[in-house]
């Protein structure tokens, strides 16, 4: 992830859009430059937003908007939700259940229903330990320290 927002500074802001099943094979390169074209057409206001979008680890849409150069208004953060419900539609993904959880296990990412994720973590197949993707960072600097954390961390560690 280091790569990539380099050029933004640490409180930028974040949103991240978990997708409820992996993009396929090759959707990454599909998608960087419609991801680009978006980012650099995007206004609000008439004001030209700072942004920048990728998809990280085949399962994530993470938007980041430098508000130093124009904060995007209302109007101009649902163009974004737009833009991203058009991708989900395209590829069949909804991008918008927050009631899934994505999770590491055995290296690998994965994701399912939080009741799912609750009943995996009573019957001890998942624990504390277990690292789950923080969908609610809002910063730069929390992307970069707190997109992977612990259950015992997380919001979810009141199913343990």
């Amino acid at each position: 992830m280091q790569e990539y927002f380099s050029d933004f500074p640490a409180h930028s802001r974040v949103w991240v859009y978990q997708a409820n099943k992996e993009f396929p094979v090759g959707a990454e390169a599909e998608l960087q430059p419609e991801f680009d074209q978006f980012a650099a057409t995007w206004v609000s206001h008439q004001k030209q937003v700072k942004a920048e979008i990728h998809l990280l680890h085949q399962y994530f849409i993470v938007i980041m908007v430098d508000e130093d150069y124009h904060q995007p208004s209302g109007c101009g953060i649902d163009t974004s939700v737009h833009f991203i419900k058009d991708i989900g539609k395209r590829y069949g993904i909804d991008l918008f259940d927050r009631m899934r959880v994505s999770y590491l296990f055995q290296g690998v990412f994965q994701n399912c229903a939080l009741n799912e994720f609750a009943n995996r973590l009573h019957s001890k197949e998942l624990t504390a330990d277990t690292i789950v993707v923080n969908t609610l960072v809002q910063s730069k600097e929390e992307l970069q320290q707190q997109f992977t954390i612990p259950v015992s961390e997380s919001w979810l560690k009141k199913y343990l």
